[in-house]
This record gives C-alpha cells, structure tokens and sequence, in this order.
C-alpha cells in the first residue's frame, strides 16, 4: 500500500462519478459509479459507499485503480424502503438526497451527487409526455393540479385518435350472433336512444362536484394527484364509450329496411363526440396559460371553472322517431316478419 505522503497527493486525484444511469426495482433504487484516478500515482482498498440523507444504505470497495484511469461499474443500492411507491414511465425514486463518497481509512477523499438530482425546471405548460408529467408530479409548482388534468386528458384523447378516425369514416363494430328482425330489431332501435343518454349521464356522475373536490382539493390545500389521474381517466372512458356505442349500433345486423334507422341512432353521439374534444382542447389551452399567470399575478390562487354541456343534434330524437313510425307501419301491414 502507498506509504501517507505520497497518498495525501494521490487523494487530490480521485474524482467520483455517477456514471450508466439508474435502475430501478423492488429493491429500490440503484446508481452505477465510477471511480477516476486523473493523477500518476496507483490507488489501493478505495471504499465507495452511498449515503441518503447522511446515513450510509451501500458500500463497495476499488481494491486497484491504476494512473490515469477509471474504475469499472459499482452499483450503489438505495433500498425500496426509502423511495416512492414509483411513477409510470419513471419507476421507484428516493426520497431524499443521495450523494457518493470514496474513503480511504475513512476518511472522505472524493464525493459525487446523481445528476438527476440537479434542480429540476418547473412546468411551463401541460406535460406533452410521460416524462415532463412525472416532473410535474414530483416538483408540485402551484396550479399543477390543473396542468396534472390536463396532461391526463390530452394523453387518454390521443390515445383513442384511432378510434374518432374510424368514427369519422362510419366504420361498423359488428357483433356475432344473428340477425334483428322485425319487433326485436324494432325494440333494439327504440331503446338506443335511452341507452346513449345512459351514457351522457356517466359523465355528470363522475365530474360532480364532491369528485372534483377529492381531486383537486378545497381551496388552499393541495390536490391529490392519483384522484386527478382516476378522475381525468374516468371522462375519457366516457368519451370512448361513445365512440364504442356508435360503432356497435352501426353495426347492428339487422334488415335493409331498418339500415336507416340504424344510421340515425348511432348518430346520438355524434354532436357529444365533438363536444368532448373541443371541451379537452379548451381545458389544455386555457391551463397552458397557467404558469404565464401565476408569474404575473403570484398573489392570486389558480381557480379555473371548466364546464362542458353535453347535446344532442337539434331534430334528430324527432327524425328517428318518424323513421321508427314508418316503420311500425309497415310492420302493422305484415311487410315486416319476426
């Protein structure tokens, strides 16, 4: 081993790096760390150990480090015990600060910090990705409980494009089974319109207001951001199962005189469809503009009302019911069969 003169200047040498990335599991949280010897002098039994909020969670030893060069890879564990309950798309995080520490006989000669740990910029506008969302949650910049909501809808909505663009094209669900035919088809057409307002209806049940307190919390007191994420994701399975309903009736298998009818019923949720999606974009706008306001107007809490009004096209209820007229009338005269 080098005798202590010469290790007191090979010690100025030693440079701690976080190096590799992060992995995370249900262990916890591990760091990949490097240690650099940027002097001439040979190093011996360097002992590298992480430490949360002072207090040691893992040590490992160098037992060689040549001149001029690096270590090989040493993970540092943080157990699970001291880190979050994890973020989608970002896993287990610590909880507090973690930094490294290179020893020899005890004594600190090197230390290093994970980057990641570096301060964070606050939300300028709605996440756009799973990344900028999980800052979000981890940093809480005031009104992020808006732009949280935001973030949920804008990315539920485009995840179902897909399905608004076969909306769009009139594309047909068929289900199995047989075919419709006279009173049954005629019963299957009259109750479309009561199970689409049944589906209307979900939508005021979800976003009542005792759910958006449980969300976002009274005022002067923060919101809870996995009540956001259930309430954000609960409006848009209503969205979808608009989209789901149209696409099942119009694929209803039933006669070609009753083609029509079919048509008109799916079309219910045509109008809510859209109302939706203007109602998302306006929700993403008008938060996108949260941290502008909050710069220029800090004394005042963010309280933004966001409402949306669910209708059906004007004449349609009235043009399917003649239609279902029409058609009990040929029914009555025998040219419709059970």
């Amino acid at each position: 081993m080098a005798d202590g003169g010469v290790a007191v200047v090979r010690r100025t040498d030693l440079v701690l790096l976080h190096r590799g990335g992060t992995s995370s599991s249900d262990k916890g949280v591990a760091y990949a760390v490097v240690l650099r010897n940027t002097g001439g002098g040979t190093f011996w039994d360097v002992d590298i150990r992480l430490t949360h909020d002072g207090e040691e969670t893992d040590r490992k030893t160098v037992h060689r480090v040549e001149p001029q060069s690096e270590s090989g890879q040493l993970f540092l564990l943080v157990p699970a015990r001291l880190c979050d309950e994890g973020t989608p798309g970002v896993g287990l995080r610590p909880l507090g600060h973690v930094a490294f520490e290179a020893l020899i006989d005890d004594e600190v000669v090197a230390t290093g910090h994970p980057l990641e740990q570096a301060p964070e910029p606050e939300s300028e506008r709605v996440p756009r990705t799973p990344e900028e969302e999980a800052v979000l949650v981890r940093t809480r910049p005031p009104g992020w409980e808006y732009l949280l909501f935001a973030s949920v809808l804008l990315r539920r909505m485009n995840a179902l494009e897909p399905k608004y663009r076969d909306h769009q094209l009139r594309l047909a669900r068929t289900e199995l089974g047989s075919k419709f035919r006279g009173s049954e088809a005629m019963a299957r057409l009259s109750s479309g319109f009561g199970e689409s307002r049944v589906l209307l209806d979900n939508f005021n049940r979800v976003f009542d207001q005792a759910a958006q307190v449980r969300a976002f919390g009274v005022p002067g007191e923060p919101g809870d951001p996995v009540q956001i994420e259930h309430l954000g994701s609960r409006l848009i399975d209503v969205y979808e199962g608009l989209l789901d309903w149209a696409a099942r009736t119009r694929g209803a298998l039933v006669d070609d005189e009753f083609k029509r009818a079919v048509e008109l019923s799916s079309r219910f949720v045509d109008l809510p469809i859209e109302q939706f999606r203007d109602f998302v974009d306006h929700v993403v706008t008008e938060t996108d503009r949260i941290p502008a306001i909050l710069r220029a107007e800090s004394e005042k809490p963010v309280a933004l009302d966001f409402t949306i009004t669910l209708s059906i096209e004007d004449g349609l209820e009235e043009e399917l019911a003649i239609e279902l007229r029409r058609l009990e009338e040929i029914y009555e005269r025998g040219e419709l069969y059970d």
